[in-house]
């Protein structure tokens, strides 16, 4: 007997990474929400039969005609990344009224996902969002509206990600608790590895810039602030988190070195280290595409945990 895949929302699905990897993993996309209009076009274009609905999280109240979309869809899971920045380590502007703002979404993302009536719910976030008092309100709210919650730190590269990058994985489920995924058996995928098939490379550095990186390599130039300023990748192992900054050799361990030169990192090769297929198309200029890579949940990841939930609805 035929029976249809259950049904996702992804909210903050911006390129559509966390779609990408449950699709894969057996799902039915039926809508990716964004407030990114250039991330809205990368998802629409590699999930064409997905409702792309653009919409902003972030005011006091959907539209109720959205909401009333929405419900008909009748979600089985309703997914969604809120935006990190506010919670990162990274970020020395926490305190500020931008990000103090940008903070309330986990808890909003809870609310309008339990509006929705889903089966389960899960969200990804920075681990340092599990020390933010918007955490114990979230799971607060979650468990008072009747859902089982499980929480865990996952590093992607325990699940066939080519790059380290732990997030805080949050499943809610209306039946029982879902455990987290197990890691997968067996070694970990290597940045080289994962970087063999891609024939774009990034652009060799300027000679300015390839001094400053000689240097580090020396030992001679050191970063008391940022360890990882001006570093080569280690291709045998897993690369380091992929951000927003990743064509950036300043902003961390993002540069290449082959035959004695060095390279930026291209979107292609960031674009494999999060894991996603070489089909999977991005949308926009330079600036909005580096941004869709380095904010994206990896789709190895997603699927793991997408795989986890299956077993269990």
């Amino acid at each position: 007997m035929w029976m249809s895949l259950p049904k996702v929302v992804d909210f903050f699905c911006g390129a559509g990474g966390f779609s990408c990897g449950l699709e894969k993993a057996g799902f039915d996309i039926a809508a990716g929400v964004d407030v990114d209009k250039a991330a809205l076009q990368t998802f629409h274009n590699n999930f064409p039969t997905s409702a792309a609905i653009h919409a902003d999280l972030s005011k006091d109240h959907l539209p109720p005609s959205l909401l009333s979309y929405l419900h008909r869809l009748k979600p089985d899971v309703v997914v969604g990344g809120p935006p990190c920045q506010g919670f990162s380590r990274a970020n020395v502007y926490t305190s500020n009224s931008k990000y103090n703002k940008m903070n309330d979404l986990p808890l909003r993302f809870a609310k309008t996902a339990i509006s929705l009536s889903p089966s389960v719910i899960v969200m990804e976030e920075v681990p340092a969002f599990r020390i933010s008092p918007n955490y114990a309100r979230v799971v607060r709210t979650l468990q008072d509206a009747g859902y089982f919650v499980t929480s865990s730190v996952l590093n992607a590269a325990d699940y066939q990600t080519p790059q380290s990058r732990k997030r805080n994985i949050l499943i809610a489920s209306k039946k029982s608790l879902i455990p987290q995924p197990n890691p997968c058996p067996g070694k970990k995928l290597s940045a080289g590895s994962a970087l063999l098939g891609v024939t774009r490379r990034g652009s060799e550095v300027s000679p300015r810039l390839a001094v400053k990186i000689r240097d580090t390599e020396s030992g001679y130039l050191k970063s008391k602030a940022f360890a990882t300023k001006y570093r080569i990748m280690k291709l045998s192992q897993p690369a380091p988190t992929i951000t927003t900054k990743y064509g950036n050799a300043a902003s961390g361990e993002f540069t290449f070195k082959r035959q004695g030169k060095y390279f930026h990192m291209s979107k292609e090769e960031a674009s494999a280290l999060q894991g996603f297929p070489s089909t999977f198309a991005f949308s926009g200029n330079i600036t909005e595409t580096t941004k869709q890579i380095g904010n994206a949940i990896p789709p190895p990841l997603a699927f793991a945990v997408g795989k986890q939930v299956l077993k269990y609805i």
